[in-house]
């Protein structure tokens, strides 16, 4: 297993009573990840720790006026970007504000400083689907300027298809992600990037997103697949009977990983409850959370990476408990997987 995600099933486990006492406050009277279309709080829990407790630094101590002046810089300089970029469309992401395609300049305008800080701003060249990801981690204060030079450096490259950049005040590790259509295109960006870096190394921080793999010899900068298109689930048939399948879905990087640890954690969880030494189950749970990555499409070894099958939209199929026993067993002893140190 990966060393650091080691760490996190380390901390998962340590915490498995309050992940499981949040998932519980859902009213149902079955697991909790078994519920299709809903959001687990016990998955959420595990999502927050992975993003490293980040989200928007609230600025309490600034006055309105500033905070204006903040958003009014912000917006011209996305609105900048955006006319920088040859045929860009650029959409806007948030949690209360969503615009489709083609944003217009009053639909950044009207935005408040609560509304920009809680966006996602995506400057799109193409309807392509992205197969990797470069992941950087740029300081606030030089934010949109390093955005707008390294997407202006990648943009005509062959098979890139995306960005986005975040608002003012978020702290994650992945403030600025650029999406592209193959291996070999993402690692011809990746030799800009690395130059731009070397060049302007105090516009970026140290820390990269958990699970992603850190790019050697510069600070700020990781790389990924993008997540896979299908998503392991589990719930109760009509007849009662547990079963597995997957289903075509869009989902973040993070969030699947969360949901896979969750179901790692409920397989174990219901064992370890009642017993007189419930730490002694954690190597139990450990060998769950690597086999559900490995049924997920996810290499445990090198938790960045996904299979080929799992980048592919697949139809539904529904297996028994016994069958995913199976499969899991097959995969332990037929994969043979990279380690990474």
């Amino acid at each position: 297993m990966n060393r650091e995600l080691e760490k996190l099933t380390k901390w998962v486990w340590s915490n498995r009573d309050r992940i499981m006492a949040h998932a519980r406050s859902m009213d149902t009277n079955v697991k909790p990840h078994m519920i299709r279309h809903s959001k687990n709080p016990g998955v959420d829990m595990i999502y927050n720790h992975y993003c490293g407790g980040g989200g928007v630094a609230k600025c309490p101590t600034q006055s309105r006026s500033k905070l204006n002046d903040r958003a009014a810089r912000y917006q011209r300089l996305i609105l900048e970007i955006n006319s920088l970029l040859p045929s860009s469309r650029l959409k806007i992401q948030g949690n209360e504000y969503v615009s489709t395609n083609n944003a217009s300049r009053a639909d950044v305008i009207m935005m408040r400083f609560e509304d920009l800080s809680d966006a996602w701003f995506h400057f799109k060249k193409s309807n392509q689907v992205g197969t990797h990801r470069i992941y950087l981690n740029i300081k606030e204060a030089a934010r949109l300027r390093a955005f707008a030079s390294i997407a202006r450096r990648v943009w005509d490259l062959s098979g890139f298809a995306t960005s986005k950049v975040a608002g003012p005040g978020e702290t994650r590790a992945d403030t600025a992600v650029f999406y592209f259509c193959g291996r070999q295109s993402r690692d011809a960006a990746l030799d800009l990037i690395t130059a731009y870096v070397r060049r302007h190394p105090n516009y970026f921080n140290v820390e990269v997103p958990k699970l992603t793999q850190k790019v050697r010899g510069i600070q700020g900068v990781s790389t990924a697949d993008e997540p896979p298109m299908k998503q392991l689930i589990e719930f109760k048939n009509n007849n009662g009977e547990i079963v597995f399948g997957e289903r075509s879905v869009n989902q973040s990087f993070g969030s699947y990983r969360s949901h896979l640890m969750y179901m790692a954690l409920e397989k174990t969880y219901g064992n370890c409850r009642y017993s007189l030494f419930p730490g002694s189950y954690y190597r139990e749970f450990k060998k769950q959370v690597e086999r559900y990555f490995m049924a997920g499409g996810i290499n445990p070894n090198c938790p960045s990476e996904n299979s080929v099958e799992a980048r592919q939209k697949v139809p539904i199929k529904f297996i028994s408990s016994a069958e995913m026993d199976k499969k899991l067993r097959d995969l332990e002893r037929n994969l043979k997987y990279k380690r990474v140190h």
